[in-house]
């Protein structure tokens, strides 16, 4: 079962403004929300299951009400909140913050994709006030394109989720040995949003490497290096991904028998479409379904 970011439901507790927000409630690996008031000791629970990524938009310094610090947060900087690390906030005055909730188990599941860490826990590292104009410049473009409009879709949450989830691990986990890929190593905000947009137009199809190249304006061979430093996805796993997540929906919103689910979603056979969905997400198709309904007729 999906739980709310538990910062942010301290946040509306505490009566600190909740300005907009997006995907708090889709139960996918990425949530944003913008807050704007005075902080005035508002908690950060101990062992939450989400980490928090702040970026300060603007107003006075923040800082930890809770120890006693020098370090404090001001305006362009990013402070990282990590699920398990308890603390107590206080501003000068009226603040705007955004806020991006990341699970904890998503973050662990891509260090161990992208980084093969054996199954070892890796640690997000608290930071308060850095200077990181790079995560900060990712986390202003999720802002733009999620809040303030129509709700995102679920693509667009996924793949801005791994993207946030591998800067993070690069520059603020303690996998401190890994090497930062330069900025031609990884996708630019704007053909990553190109990219995503044309799987969602075409996974049936399944495009080729070279079709979603094309599409993105560079070469296959590094679109495929990028799409890889930045989801920690090859293109294929990518959109197989995405097939499967329209294969859920299907399961869950129809009665569709899973031959021709598999048919519109572009597999050869019903027998395909098990093997993928099994190997992506640990169960066959008919069980998922069964799952869903038992679990929207008890909700009922």
């Amino acid at each position: 079962m999906y739980h709310l970011p538990e910062h942010f439901l301290e946040g509306r507790a505490s009566g600190v403004q909740l300005v907009d927000s997006a995907g708090v409630e889709m139960g996918r690996n990425l949530s944003v929300a913008r807050w704007q008031d005075r902080l005035e000791d508002v908690p950060k629970s101990r062992g939450q299951a989400h980490h928090v990524v702040n970026i300060h938009i603007r107003g006075p310094k923040v800082w930890r009400s809770d120890i006693e610090t020098h370090q404090f947060a001001s305006a362009g900087t990013l402070t990282i909140l990590p699920g398990p690390i308890g603390s107590r906030w206080t501003s000068d005055g009226v603040v705007e913050l955004i806020h991006l909730y990341l699970p904890d188990t998503f973050v662990q599941g891509v260090a161990e994709t992208a980084f093969h860490t054996g199954g070892r826990r890796v640690d997000v590292l608290e930071r308060i006030g850095v200077d990181d104009q790079d995560l900060c410049l990712i986390a202003r473009s999720v802002a733009r394109d999620l809040l303030g409009g129509e709700p995102p879709l679920a693509s667009e949450l996924d793949a801005w989720a791994q993207v946030l989830a591998l800067k993070l691990l690069r520059n603020h986990s303690s996998l401190s040995s890994i090497k930062e890929p330069t900025r031609r190593d990884l996708l630019t905000p704007n053909r990553l949003r190109r990219l995503t947009e044309y799987v969602d137009a075409h996974f049936a199809e399944n495009p080729s490497l070279e079709a979603l190249a094309q599409h993105v304006g560079i070469s296959p061979y590094h679109l495929s290096r990028a799409v890889k430093n930045t989801t920690g996805l090859s293109p294929h796993r990518l959109v197989m991904r995405r097939r499967i997540q329209e294969v859920k929906h299907l399961l869950t919103a129809t009665t569709l028998p899973l031959v021709e689910i598999a048919t519109m979603v572009g597999f050869a056979s019903q027998s395909h479409l098990t093997t993928a969905f099994k190997k992506e997400s640990g169960t066959t198709p008919g069980r998922y379904r069964r799952l869903m309904h038992d679990g929207a007729v008890q909700d009922a």
